[in-house]
């Protein structure tokens, strides 16, 4: 569903995403390096989420973005 900002009309948003990335880790086990940006997208952004408005940093739950 189409999303804009209820009270700007901003159609542009922050949100956040689940992702996986590789590592590099030493003989602990802790980080040493991120190998890539992402692997893969674990969850995608939903209207649960907390969604904010990159013009008037509006946020509220994506359901209140619907149009």
């Amino acid at each position: 569903m189409k999303k804009r900002c209820p009270k700007c009309g901003c159609e542009s948003f922050y949100v956040t995403a689940h992702v996986t990335q590789d590592w590099k880790v030493d003989c602990w086990g802790d980080f040493m390096e991120c190998m890539d940006d992402c692997v893969e997208v674990i969850h995608f952004p939903d209207d649960d989420d907390l969604w904010e408005c990159v013009n008037c940093s509006y946020n509220d739950v994506g359901t209140k973005f619907n149009i």
